[in-house]
């Protein structure tokens, strides 16, 4: 009987470590796409089906504020779960304009990210962004964020909020040498870089319901910018937030959550900017925040600027009811019905204790 050489069954033993190796793994993206979140489309459903006690949300969606089944609105023609057969099939093309290269430059990106690209038509700046020569957002945005994972195959990420969701972190380029600085010393245990470093959040204030019920198109009060909500995210840590506030047959409901803006600036912004400033003055000597109110003789929204602390049952923002034949807005009140946190909480009694304090 002959003897088997020995680097024969090395190879052997190898290539069944990879056949057994393979059988653990996603054979190919065919597998990860379509569940993940550039196969389903399906941040927008999370938020509107959440039920209050679901474990990334307080309060309920805009499903049970307004009566009404997700699957019956146009937002699903584009927030939805599309099909997906083959590598080169339309989900693909959406991002990947040659299935040669398989390059996504930035303006493919904001074609969706459309936010984004408002930010840049408003004037917001990033250190990051918009060089307009390269591929920038790819240089922060991985393969994984866009093709998903294995975990995603069983467990769907339902938003970009989700914890595991984004790969994108500061601490990715910048190592623990850059947060030797006195401010970074005191804070970085308790606050997200975006809570100091981001300039500006950018919200379309008061989604008009009715009209989108009617006309299928959106109307809102002019895009604002110039403020920042801090909330706390589901690890524990202060971050960037911001809000949506929609109104439908006269029914108010407004949803806070983490957002991060593309509007990075190297210099952080001071204490006085958080510590006592315009909001929690105003909290202290009237025990609300005014996020945004009316003004009749004008027919302009004055909005707070800067940073605002959100503070559960303190905020107070004007709704605004929309007449399509005179195109005027009229105030609808202040009170919202339903408040929803999605993958965060409002601070703390004791973190606006701190905020009080001048520094």
């Amino acid at each position: 009987m002959k003897k088997i050489p020995l680097i024969f069954m090395t190879l052997c033993l190898l290539l069944i470590s990879i056949v057994f190796i393979a059988c653990d793994e996603p054979e190919s993206i065919e597998a990860t796409v379509p569940t993940s979140l550039h196969g389903t489309y399906e941040g927008m459903r999370a938020f509107s089906e959440a039920r209050d006690g679901d474990p990334h949300f307080i309060g309920n969606g805009i499903e049970q504020a307004f009566g009404l089944d997700y699957d019956d609105l146009e937002c699903k023609s584009c927030h939805s779960m599309l099909s997906f057969t083959e590598p080169d099939d339309k989900v693909c093309n959406n991002c990947h304009k040659s299935l040669v290269d398989y390059s996504v430059g930035d303006l493919t990106c904001v074609q969706c990210h459309g936010r984004q690209l408002l930010e840049v038509a408003m004037g917001v700046t990033d250190l990051h962004l918009w060089k307009r020569s390269t591929n920038e957002c790819v240089k922060c945005h991985t393969k994984r964020e866009m093709h998903g994972d294995e975990k995603g195959i069983t467990d769907p990420y339902r938003s970009l909020s989700d914890p595991e969701a984004r790969d994108t972190k500061c601490l990715s380029c910048h190592n623990e040498a850059d947060l030797s600085q006195a401010n970074h010393t005191t804070h970085k245990d308790t606050l997200d870089c975006s809570a100091c470093h981001l300039k500006s959040v950018v919200t379309c204030y008061n989604c008009h319901f009715d009209t989108y019920m009617e006309t299928g198109k959106d109307k809102s009060v002019s895009p604002i910018k110039n403020w920042v909500f801090l909330v706390n995210d589901e690890k524990g840590k202060v971050r960037a937030g911001n809000f949506q506030s929609v109104i439908y047959q006269n029914k108010k409901f407004v949803v806070f959550a983490p957002y991060h803006s593309h509007s990075v600036t190297k210099n952080a912004r001071s204490c006085s900017e958080c510590h006592d400033n315009e909001a929690i003055q105003e909290l202290k000597a009237n025990d609300k925040i005014t996020v945004a109110k009316w003004n009749e003789s004008t027919a302009k929204l004055v909005t707070k600027q800067g940073i605002i602390p959100v503070v559960d049952g303190k905020m107070e923002l004007e709704f605004l009811n929309y007449d399509s034949d005179s195109k005027s807005w009229s105030s609808a009140g202040t009170t919202a019905d339903t408040t929803q946190y999605g993958y965060c909480t409002p601070l703390t009694e004791e973190q606006i204790a701190k905020l009080k304090q001048k520094k």
